[in-house]
C-alpha cells in the first residue's frame, strides 16, 4: 500500500473568474493534507497555486473547440488515470470524466441547463442556448459513477435530482467560501433617505442573459413620470464591446449610462461604496457573486425573483425583489428609493429546500471523509 494519497483535480476549462478562485482554493487546501500528492490538469499552470506536492499537466488546447473537450474528458483522461492510478479524481469541468479512480467527484457550476429561453436570446445569448442543450445531453454521461456530484446551492441539487433521477446520496452541496456575517447593522430608515442622485450599479458582462435591458426599460418608464437626469446607471461593460452592448447603447441613448468597461477588483469595490443600490436582474447564475460582495455595505439590493438569489443572500435585510417579467415592480422600487419613500424589504419566509436532506461540506478537505 502506498503512503501518499494521490488526488487529481481536472479543470483545463478554467482560466478566470469565480471558477479559477475555487480551483485555487481547492489546490491550496488539499495540498495541506498529510501525505498527499496533487496532480492538477489545467489550461496554464501560470494561473494556479503552487506547492511542492502539486504537479501540473497543461492542456492549452482544451478550450479551442467544444467537441475537443469531450475527447479529453472521455478518452485522454482515461489514459492519464490508468497511468497515475489516483485515489481521488475531482473534476471541476462540470462533466464526469471517463476515468479509473477509487472515488470520483464532479463539481458542477454551470446553470445553463436550467436557462429559460426567450426570443431575444437567439441574438444575444446564443452561446448559453448552445450550452443548455449540450450540457443537458453530456452531463448525464457517467454521472452515476460519482461518489458525490457537487453543486453550490440546494435548488441546483434538487433540479439535478429531478432531471437525471440521481440518488440523493450521490449529491453534495458545497457553497462558495463567502458569508454575509460581515455586514454592519444600520438603522433601516438610513436606507430610505431622499436621494439627490441615485447611483445604480450592476457589475456584469455584455451577455443577453444578464438582462441589462430590464433596468433600462424600467428607467424609460420612470422617465415618463418624472425626470431621470438624477439617476445614473453604471455598467462594467464597454458600449462597443459586442452586438448586445451596441444594441443597448443605441436603444437607450437617452439614459445616463456610465460604461465603465472591464475594471479591476479595487474599482469594483469603489463603485460598491459609491452606489445607492445594486441592481441584479440576471436570468442565469449559480451564485451571483456581486450579491454577496455588495451585501457587506448594507445597502439596498433590487434583484430578480429567482431561486439563486434566495440562497445567496439568505436573510439579508435590505433585499427587494421584482418579478422577471414585471418591469413596473422595478419602476416602483426605483421611484420609492429616489423619493425617499419607505421600501418593504423582503422577509425570508420561503422554504429554500424540499427537505431532501442533502449532505453539505464547507471545505475541500472534508471530501476526503467520503
Amino acid at each position: 500500500m502506498r503512503n501518499k494519497k494521490k488526488i487529481v483535480l481536472s479543470g483545463a476549462n478554467i482560466t478566470s473568474g469565480g471558477p479559477l478562485t475555487i480551483f485555487n482554493e481547492a489546490l491550496d487546501e488539499l495540498s495541506q493534507c498529510n501525505n498527499s500528492e496533487i496532480i492538477a490538469i489545467v489550461n496554464s499552470k501560470e494561473l494556479f497555486f503552487k506547492s511542492d506536492n502539486i504537479s501540473f499537466i497543461e492542456i492549452p488546447n482544451y478550450k479551442k473547440f467544444v467537441f475537443l473537450k469531450f475527447y479529453y474528458e472521455y478518452v485522454y483522461f482515461k489514459d492519464i488515470s490508468k497511468r497515475v492510478e489516483p485515489d481521488i479524481w475531482i473534476s471541476l469541468n462540470d462533466f464526469t470524466p471517463n476515468v479509473s479512480a477509487r472515488s470520483v467527484f464532479t463539481y458542477f457550476h454551470n446553470a445553463a441547463i436550467f436557462f429559460k429561453i426567450e426570443w431575444r436570446d437567439i441574438l444575444f445569448s446564443n452561446r448559453v442556448i448552445f450550452q443548455k442543450f449540450y450540457y443537458r445531453l453530456f452531463l448525464q454521461f457517467n454521472i452515476r459513477k460519482n461518489k458525490k456530484f457537487i453543486v453550490q446551492q440546494n435548488w441546483i441539487a434538487e433540479s439535478i435530482h429531478d432531471l437525471y433521477n440521481l440518488p440523493i446520496k450521490q449529491l453534495l452541496i458545497f457553497k462558495p467560501n463567502f458569508t454575509l456575517s460581515n455586514y454592519f447593522p444600520v438603522e433601516q430608515n438610513e436606507n430610505n433617505n431622499f436621494e439627490k442622485k441615485l447611483v445604480l450599479f450592476y457589475p456584469t458582462k455584455a451577455a443577453g442573459y444578464k438582462n441589462i435591458e430590464f433596468i433600462c426599460e424600467a428607467l424609460n418608464v420612470l422617465s415618463k413620470r418624472s425626470s431621470v437626469k438624477n439617476i445614473e446607471l453604471r455598467l462594467t461593460i464597454d458600449k462597443d464591446e459586442n452586438l448586445y452592448s451596441k444594441y443597448l447603447n443605441w436603444k437607450y441613448k437617452n439614459l445616463t449610462i456610465i460604461w465603465l468597461g472591464s475594471i479591476s477588483k479595487d474599482k469594483v469595490e469603489e463603485n460598491y461604496k459609491e452606489a445607492s443600490v445594486l441592481i441584479f436582474p440576471s436570468r442565469l447564475e449559480t451564485w451571483g457573486l456581486p450579491l454577496t460582495e455588495f451585501a457587506k455595505y448594507n445597502k439596498p439590493i433590487f434583484a430578480i425573483d429567482l431561486g439563486y438569489v434566495y440562497e445567496t443572500l439568505q436573510d439579508y435585510p435590505y433585499l427587494a425583489f421584482f418579478k422577471p417579467n414585471n418591469v413596473n415592480q422595478l419602476v416602483e422600487l426605483l421611484s420609492n428609493k429616489l423619493n425617499g419613500i419607505g421600501i418593504d424589504y423582503y422577509i425570508f419566509n420561503k422554504r429554500l429546500s424540499k427537505n431532501y436532506n442533502i449532505d453539505n461540506v464547507n471545505v475541500w478537505n472534508e471530501l476526503l471523509n467520503y
